[in-house]
């Protein structure tokens, strides 16, 4: 059975493998420009929604608003904190809930079936 799994996939040259990695970046990357060339109001998608190439990787215009103005480093900050102190979280409750099984299967049994009344 392996062996019929492997004779599917066949050996490429590094220089293949490689364009057929890129090619579908390449792809996206026109179908991106081609949606959002030309003026605001010809756009077949609004910026609002997806900003053309120029506009995102232009520093001046787009760069300096989200560091300055919307302050993207601090909030890539909260971000990163938020997750970690999710994780945090998660292993402490965790832990805690594996003392609690361990505990309760090693408590001693004090009910012998009976509810206590005659």
């Amino acid at each position: 059975m392996g062996q019929a799994s492997s004779s599917v996939r066949g050996s490429t040259t590094l220089a293949v493998s490689i364009l057929l990695g890129l090619l579908p970046i390449v792809a996206m990357a026109g179908l991106w420009w081609f949606l959002t060339a030309g003026p605001v109001e010809n756009r077949h998608i609004g910026p609002s929604i997806l900003p053309s190439p120029a506009e995102v990787f232009n520093p001046q215009h787009s760069l300096r608003p989200l560091l300055v103005e919307r302050s993207l480093a601090h909030n890539i900050w909260i971000s990163i904190r938020r997750i970690a102190l999710g994780y945090h979280d998660s292993a402490r409750w965790y832990r805690g809930g594996i003392v609690c099984v361990v505990w309760r299967r090693r408590r001693p049994r004090y009910a012998t079936g009976r509810t206590g009344t005659s």
